[in-house]
């Protein structure tokens, strides 16, 4: 398990970031994010599924597809990992916070936030990756929990789940140091302007522009 009490990406074995290949612009958009507060991470590319599973779109279905083979492998080594995705952008105080002794680590979230929301800065120990992958793997049974065949929810809820129901035993700790970025999701259907060229760009810089949790 990585050594907590460093930096947030000192502090696991493994830095992931999530993003489909072909988006390139999140990834120099990453790069630069990184770079910002001295992070280094691996791209990982993610799962495009060729059907909507037991989600609502085939996004979401990849996503935690993508969030599941990272835990897996994880938890195949033995190693504590930080799940990044590439619409993640980071806070100043980013770059000099240390990780305490946790199991679960969300960093987008404040430890008093009323609903939590988003995956897009998680960290897992290596026995939370352990517990997780035998986790995620039993969320995706037809007869998971007595749910049947029901509408399973984002990733980000499965996590939550995974705490409360699961392995409430578990430490996490929460942390305000990144924010999502606007950005074309890659989870939900696309706008007919992000499919026109030129529009399509400025669509993107417009998301872009939006204002940070610190800003508002």
């Amino acid at each position: 398990m990585g050594d907590f009490g460093l930096s947030m990406f000192e502090a696991f074995d493994r830095v992931k970031v999530i993003s489909l290949r072909e988006r390139t612009d999140r990834r120099r958009i990453m790069r630069r994010e990184l770079a910002k507060v001295g992070g280094s991470a691996e791209f990982y590319d993610a799962i495009r599924p060729g059907s909507e599973g037991p989600f609502t779109s085939r996004g979401l279905y990849g996503s935690f597809l993508s969030h599941q083979a990272i835990i897996r492998d994880a938890a195949w080594k033995g190693e504590s990992v930080l799940i990044i995705e590439d619409d993640c952008n980071f806070l100043p105080q980013a770059k000099d916070y240390h990780v305490p002794p946790c199991d679960v680590f969300y960093g987008s979230h404040a430890e008093d936030a009323d609903e939590i929301v988003g995956a897009h800065c998680m960290g897992f120990s290596a026995k939370a990756a352990a517990l997780l992958d035998h986790f995620l793997a039993d969320f995706l049974h037809p007869d998971f929990e007595g749910e049947g065949k029901r509408i399973r929810p984002p990733i980000d809820g499965a996590y939550v789940w995974f705490r409360h129901r699961a392995h409430p035993e578990l430490t996490t700790h929460f942390a305000m140091l990144t924010y999502q970025r606007g950005s074309r999701s890659d989870c939900t259907p696309s706008h007919t302007y992000d499919r026109i060229p030129v529009v399509k760009e400025l669509a993107e810089l417009a998301r872009s522009l939006r204002p940070s949790p610190a800003q508002r």
